[in-house]
């Protein structure tokens, strides 16, 4: 049986320090598990950061390609829990998450973290877990990206490109699955369209309904 052709595309703009970091120690982190898989990052158009743009843009970038494994720059998972994503999606043509929890690391840890701590990431400082959540890590397979369009590029800034993809690939593709286990997404200053009362994330949760 031929290998499928398995890319990694990654949403990206450098030039912001802490989040420049963080994808320093993601993106090693990948090239050591996945070695075989290449990395494509996207690029958003100028402005306020389109995350479904720069996604379509690394999966122009990557050509042919047959699975995509979509990343965000701050956010790991086990590799077992990839590799059993992976083959679901294969079985089932549907899109996988390699996780059902969602943990998010608070500044300390994070720090310890990329310092080269090599304990248990879950012994203390997260945020209250997510089991709902539709972003940071997922394999979605060609077929279904093409009948999905991609990601949609009118929400721009911070919120909701990430749903409202991930319940359009369930609704498309006859549903979605998850891989039990945890992605943690790595402490990073947030974007200012998560404050109460911003603009664009109320125009993209209009959008978004």
């Amino acid at each position: 049986m031929t290998e499928p052709n398995i890319v990694i595309l990654c949403p990206r703009r450098a030039g912001i320090a802490d989040r420049d970091r963080l994808w320093s120690y993601v993106h090693a982190w990948w090239r050591e598990h996945f070695p075989q898989w290449p990395i494509h990052t996207g690029a958003s158009p100028e402005g306020p950061f389109n995350r479904g743009a720069a996604i379509n843009d690394a999966a122009w970038v990557a050509g042919d390609w047959d699975y995509a494994v979509i990343i965000d720059s701050d956010a790991i998972c086990a590799p077992d829990q990839i590799e059993a994503a992976v083959e679901m999606a294969r079985e089932t043509g549907r899109m996988c998450f390699p996780y059902t929890k969602y943990k998010g690391l608070q500044a300390d840890m994070t720090e310890r973290i990329l310092n080269g701590y090599d304990g248990d990431w879950g012994i203390r400082h997260t945020r209250p877990n997510m089991d709902t959540h539709v972003s940071s890590v997922q394999i979605v397979p060609r077929a279904l990206w093409q009948k999905v369009g991609g990601f949609d590029e009118r929400f721009v800034g911070w919120g909701y490109d990430d749903s409202v993809f991930a319940h359009t690939c369930r609704v498309l593709g006859g549903g979605f699955d998850r891989i039990p286990g945890t992605v943690w997404h790595l402490w990073h200053k947030p974007s200012p369209e998560t404050r109460t009362g911003s603009r664009r994330l109320h125009a993209s949760k209009l959008l978004a309904t």
